[in-house]
């Protein structure tokens, strides 16, 4: 699947004239093959036909085929521009190097990528090449070892000792060996693969011997395996690393973790909780984890075990590493304690009862309560060591910061903050009116409620709740925090949507009216768009094209191609009532990628029309459309311009 992407620079946008586009001509190869011998390069020649309108760009990659990119031929790519008016061919070399090895030939191909909508690949979009070999005799290959000794335990289930040739060999290679040392056949090992002689494939460098080692339950001394190479057919032999040495320990032992699990603490949604041990014993142990001493399913056999994505508070709890073996079985043991950290605003009146309860779930946790001034202590305060704590005969001196700090046996921990407001009074507004003021339609809305209030003295009136009536369409209120967010949906009456805004405490409510005048889109914004995809290495090597719609309540949609495949995307514009003839889009989003983007659209023109036909007046931004209004309709320089910021981040959906 291919996914949209770049590191840097900027993206041209062009925008579709009545849906025609200009003739740039057709993009291709000159030949759809070619050759060339190993040490030497290949020149590739790329043709524009059939037009020469506008400046053009073209990018190319060559693709691994039986030749492979970055042994049989360096990894190439790059980009081939035009001018306005250039039909000249553009060529690029690709060097060959000699690889010292006898073979057939190998090919690879040389892909042209899509260029910006008005141009097109022609039938030769791909050229393919032969490498023709140009060794003419490369030295005889050796058979050896590549490393002389070598050691494993008793209680390995297989291992391997791998002869070489030094090159690959254009002919069969045999290789004759023998089997000694104090460890014997059938009582020691078996060889399972690897019988002599060794014969090697054309073009093979590596052969392996594979043992099936015996665990005897017999305490013994350690045990050598030698394979010794006899003279090779086709190749010489090394003597010098002509023989390996493999030393088998013996190691029977009950089973046990060094290290094994550690205590830890995580907040509610952490990522990569896991737990780790590395368990020793011969034969080896089998490995299970159980969590609150039942089997996790899919654990045996593992050296550890990960959490979920997001640790959840039901993850909280013992986990246990268990090792068994012949000898014995070895359990140890790890707690998890799982908290919920977010923020928390308690608001009470003033005489009240605060309760300030923290949500956790672990074995052995232990909680600690502190405020500005240190860890609490007295009369005044119930709970203390326990999850919740309770303050009862609030007095105004309560109000502050508290946390609740959550350990578990090990050394790590949790803090979790909570703020407490004791309010006399029910919340106040500083302004009669609150004016969202002016805004386009889909141009973002953010109004922090709490800005527009007198907390009091201390916080004393803070306001524990938010709700609004007839809020527009596409805005939203949080009821806790009184942000409103959101975009509008809709072009308001003249005088603007009309609504109310209430903040209530323990001790009453207080309502405010509200409103908001949203406008409609610059004219000429909406409509379909298309623009380029620059080429990034590891994301879309041949980079693509984006084509969108623009709906007049700022919303748009459109689609991604890269080659042969199309992608659909969505999103919203941003158009500010500050700068009318500029808009931009962020966070668009796709069914198999999100990304995180900004589309800057912006309208301009330089030229003003003819007094005498509309006296002071320029060119407006829909004008676009209507060129023929112009006496001088070429000098008119009308641009619509589209800037796609780095930034684009794809990541496939789970």
């Amino acid at each position: 699947m291919g996914f949209i992407g770049t590191t840097s620079g900027t993206l041209n946008l062009r925008r579709l004239n009545g849906g025609a586009l200009g003739s740039t001509g057709v993009v291709q190869f000159d030949s759809a093959s070619a050759s060339v011998t190993e040490d030497n390069a290949v020149t590739l020649t790329v043709t524009r036909t059939g037009g020469s309108t506008g400046a053009l760009s073209v990018n190319y990659q060559a693709i691994t085929g039986t030749a492979r990119s970055g042994s049989d031929f360096p990894a190439t790519s790059g980009t081939l521009t035009w001018a306005d008016g250039d039909t000249a061919s553009k060529t690029f070399n690709i060097s060959v190097p000699l690889d010292n090895l006898l073979e057939s030939d190998e090919t690879f191909a040389v892909n042209l990528g899509a260029p910006i909508a008005g141009t097109r690949i022609g039938s030769v979009g791909s050229t393919t090449i032969t490498i023709q070999d140009g060794d003419t005799g490369s030295s005889q290959p050796t058979a050896l070892f590549s490393t002389l000794s070598s050691s494993t335990t008793e209680g390995t289930t297989s291992v391997t000792v791998t002869a070489s040739l030094s090159i690959a060999s254009a002919a069969e290679v045999t290789v004759p060996f023998t089997l000694s040392g104090t460890a014997l056949v059938t009582k020691d090992y078996t060889v399972t693969s690897g019988v002599s002689p060794l014969i090697f494939a054309i073009g093979e460098t590596e052969k392996e011997i594979t043992l099936t080692l015996v665990d005897d339950s017999v305490a013994e001394v350690d045990e050598t395996f030698i394979v010794t190479l006899g003279v090779p057919t086709g190749a010489v032999l090394n003597p010098a690393l002509g023989t390996h040495t493999l030393t088998i320990q013996d190691n029977e032992s009950k089973p046990g973790f060094s290290p094994g699990p550690e205590h830890q603490m995580a907040a509610v949604g952490e990522t990569g909780v896991s737990f780790t041990a590395s368990v020793t014993g011969t034969p080896a142990p089998t490995v299970t984890w159980l969590f609150n001493n039942k089997l996790i399913p899919g654990s045996t056999g593992a050296p550890g075990v990960t959490l979920l994505k997001a640790a959840a508070l039901t993850d909280g709890g013992a986990y246990a590493v268990k090792g068994v073996n012949k000898h014995g079985t070895t359990i140890a043991t790890a707690q998890l304690g799982v908290v919920s950290n977010a923020p928390k605003t308690v608001v009470v009146a003033l005489g009240g009862t605060a309760t300030l309860p923290v949500t956790a779930k672990g074995n052995s946790l232990a909680y600690a309560w502190s405020n500005g001034s240190g860890a609490l202590s007295g009369a005044h305060y119930t709970g203390l060591g326990t999850k919740t704590l309770i303050i009862k005969g609030l007095l105004a001196g309560d109000t502050g910061n508290y946390t609740c700090r959550v350990s578990n046996p090990g050394t790590e921990f949790v803090d979790v903050p909570f703020r407490l407001n004791v309010v006399s009074n029910k919340p106040v507004f500083t302004t009669a009116l609150v004016d969202l003021g002016t805004k386009r339609v889909s141009e973002p809305v953010s109004l922090d409620v709490k800005t527009l209030m007198n907390l009091g003295t201390n916080d004393d009136l803070y306001p524990a709740s938010f709700s609004a009536a007839k809020l527009p369409a596409g805005l939203k209120l949080d009821p806790v925090t009184g942000l409103i967010t959101g975009r509008p949906l809709a072009v308001s009456p003249v005088a603007g949507f009309a609504f109310t805004l209430t903040a209530t405490n323990p001790k009453g409510s207080t309502s405010v009216p509200a409103k908001l005048v949203t406008t409609a889109l610059p004219d000429g914004l909406a409509g379909a768009y298309t623009c380029g995809v620059t080429r990034e290495a590891t994301i879309c090597p041949l980079g693509g094209r984006l084509d969108f719609t623009v709906m007049p309540n700022g919303t748009l949609t459109g689609n991604c191609i890269l080659g042969a495949s199309t992608h659909k995307f969505s999103g919203a514009l941003d158009s500010s009532s500050s700068t009318p003839t500029v808009a931009t889009a962020s966070h668009l989003r796709a069914a198999h990628w999100k990304v995180h983007a900004d589309l800057h659209l912006q309208l301009r023109c330089r030229h003003r029309l003819p007094h005498h036909r509309h006296p002071g007046r320029r060119c407006h931004h829909h004008a676009c459309a209507r060129l023929a209004q112009c006496v001088e309709p070429r000098s008119c320089q009308h641009a619509l311009r589209g800037l796609l910021h780095a930034g684009l981040r794809p990541r496939c959906r789970a």
